[in-house]
C-alpha cells in the first residue's frame, strides 16, 4: 500500500442541507456553506500536494459530542444520517485533496461519540486503490 493522507478536523460535524428554494433560485443553507467553508478551510492546511488522481479509498469517522443522557455509549444513532455528514465532509476536498469525489471507490465511514473529554472532531483517512493487475 502506498501513502497514506490523514486529516484530523476539528470541527464539530455537520450535514449536507437540502437545497432550499426561494426568489426563482437555489442555495445552499447557510450552515452547510460555513461549514463546508471550515472544512475546505482546514484541509488546505493539512495538504498542500496536487489534488489526488485514480481511484481512492477514503475512511471518515463523525465525533460528535457525548451528551449527558444517550441511547448507545459509543455509536451516535441520532441525526444526523451518515450519507449526509460525508457529503458535506467529501464536497469541500474537491480540488484540494482529490480533483473531484467521484473519485472515491471505496468507502468506510462512522458516526461515534467523541471520547470523554474530547472534542468532536471528524478523521478522514485517504490513500490510492492499488490495482491488482
Amino acid at each position: 500500500m502506498g501513502n497514506v493522507w490523514r486529516f484530523v478536523l476539528e470541527l464539530e460535524p455537520v450535514a449536507k442541507g437540502r437545497p432550499r428554494f426561494g426568489n426563482g433560485r437555489t442555495y445552499t443553507p447557510a450552515k452547510t456553506r460555513e461549514f463546508e467553508n471550515s472544512v475546505r478551510a482546514l484541509l488546505s492546511r493539512q495538504y498542500w500536494g496536487v489534488p489526488l488522481k485514480g481511484p481512492l479509498s477514503v475512511a471518515i469517522t463523525f465525533l460528535f459530542p457525548r451528551p449527558k443522557k444517550f441511547k448507545h455509549p459509543v455509536w451516535h444513532i441520532v441525526k444526523s444520517d451518515l450519507d449526509n455528514l460525508v457529503k458535506a465532509a467529501c464536497d469541500p476536498a474537491n480540488g484540494i485533496v482529490w480533483e473531484d469525489d467521484c473519485q472515491i471507490c471505496e468507502l468506510r465511514a462512522y458516526k461515534k461519540y467523541a471520547p470523554e473529554g474530547k472534542a468532536p472532531h471528524i478523521i478522514m483517512q485517504v490513500c490510492h486503490i492499488e490495482d491488482a493487475q
